[in-house]
């Protein structure tokens, strides 16, 4: 929960925080989505992740007094997913309380068709990626495409001299263990997990065990005698900003994050991507307009990533694309920020008259 700005004319509830997941992506999509809204004279009156929200009587209290509702729909509504679904009813309960729904920083895959037709309560609606806008206009629903909010953030500048290579975590356990074990086998490689080192922190039972996770991550990651998620603990930055300094010094970065993507891009370090849980890895290279022979398999052996990573520096035509990709995606979001603004003025001076 937060409290209202004194300056605020409008009130939202963002549904969707991703920001305890304490991964560097979520951090700065949360950040730059309150300060977004906030720059637009919209105060964040109540946040929550969205699951089960219909057992948080606050939450509930809070939709029928905001002004709108805000859904971050990040990677949760995709194959079905339980907590898309929720996030769409939650969508469906403001609108019955007359509160306006906006789904925005989506990607959206092989959802039902039912669901694809449930979407069509929100107000608006900003996908994060060009095969996202495709699926939903195939069941009729109109979106716009406004990049990830991550890449809304200022970044350090690169250092005039990088060196190195960062090989991150994935969504998907299997394929983290493998890029562990390919930083271990890369000969100037460090293994820079997305999440926080204050990952999953919370009571001082939980932190107690997550520093016994990293203490065997650390001592037995090496050897293999662990699970990989230990390794990450042992390896991780404590924030975004401290992440994003460490890759604008790295020569190369190998990812099976969307995120680390999105910060590839944002930094201007060449990245090759392992195809992650969606398409939203394939759809922010095609839109960056960036080369499709970025993504690899996640079976390519130490010896032709490394090839790979020595080779990976940006054409000069994926240069350009990068910057201009940057720029428009900055536009985009600030445009999408304006138009839930202005939305919501002109209800308000709808009702006054």
């Amino acid at each position: 929960m937060m409290l209202l700005s004194p300056l605020a004319n409008q009130r939202a509830v963002i549904l969707g925080d991703t920001a305890e997941a304490h991964h560097h992506g979520c951090e700065l999509v949360m950040e730059n989505l309150v300060t977004g809204l906030a720059e637009q004279g919209i105060a964040t009156a109540f946040r929550h992740s969205g699951k089960h929200w219909r057992s948080v009587p606050q939450l509930c209290q809070a939709l029928t007094q905001a002004d709108l509702l805000v859904i971050n729909g990040e990677g949760s509504i995709h194959h079905d997913r339980p907590l898309g679904y929720e996030l769409i009813e939650a969508a469906e309960y403001a609108h019955q309380q007359g509160v306006p729904a906006y789904l925005i920083n989506c990607t959206w895959q092989a959802n039902s068709r039912l669901l694809a037709e449930r979407a069509a309560v929100f107000r608006r609606i900003y996908v994060r990626e060009s095969l996202s806008a495709v699926e939903l206009a195939e069941a009729g629903i109109a979106t716009t495409i406004t990049p990830d909010l991550t890449l809304a953030t200022r970044c350090p500048p690169p250092s005039a001299e990088r060196r190195g290579w960062l090989v991150t975590d994935s969504t998907i356990p299997a394929i983290t263990t493998q890029l562990y074990r390919l930083a271990r086998q890369l000969g100037d490689a460090q293994y820079a997990p997305l999440i926080s080192s204050q990952w999953n922190r919370g009571s001082w039972v939980r932190t107690a065990k997550r520093w016994a996770q990293r203490e065997l991550g650390r001592r037995l990651g090496p050897l293999g005698w662990c699970p990989a998620s230990y390794a990450s603990l042992a390896h991780a930055d404590q924030n975004a900003r401290a992440f994003l300094t460490r890759l604008s010094r790295c020569q190369a970065i190998l990812t099976g994050r969307f995120h680390a993507t999105c910060f590839a891009i944002l930094t201007g370090t060449p990245v090759l991507a392992v195809k992650s849980n969606s398409s939203k890895i394939e759809g922010l290279l095609n839109d960056a307009g960036l080369s499709p022979d970025r993504l690899i398999p996640s079976s390519a052996s130490p010896a032709e990533v490394q090839q790979r990573l020595t080779t990976a520096a940006w054409t000069p035509t994926e240069e350009r694309h990068r910057c201009r990709y940057i720029e428009q995606a900055r536009a985009a979001i600030g445009e999408m920020f304006s138009t839930i603004s202005a939305d919501g003025e002109s209800a308000a001076n709808h009702h006054a008259a």
